[in-house]
Order: structure tokens, then sequence, then C-alpha cells
């Protein structure tokens, strides 16, 4: 199997581990707010169906 399983990686270890490799990658702030703020926010949005 490649990779991790799901819940072996916890909201934790993306704070404390995975975000400072991405800084030491090169990722900017502002990119790391798009990937914590923006993508979950775009992603759990519930847009209204239209009504007939």
């Amino acid at each position: 199997m490649k990779g991790h399983d799901t819940k072996d990686l916890s909201y934790e270890y993306l704070l404390s581990t995975f975000l400072p490799i991405l800084l030491k990658a090169g990722i900017t702030d502002e990119q790391i707010r798009i990937l914590l703020e923006e993508n979950p926010q775009r992603v759990l949005t519930v847009m209204p169906t239209e009504q007939n």
C-alpha cells in the first residue's frame, strides 16, 4: 500500500509536521491560508438548488 491510512494522520500532524515541510519547500503564507481556509470553505459550502 502506498501512503498512509487516513486514520493515522491527525489535524495536529498537518499543523506540526506537514506545514513546516511545506514552508521549508517554499510555500507562502498566503498559499497556506488558501489551503487551510479557502479550500475547505469552498468544499463545505452548500449551494441552494433552484426551485421551479
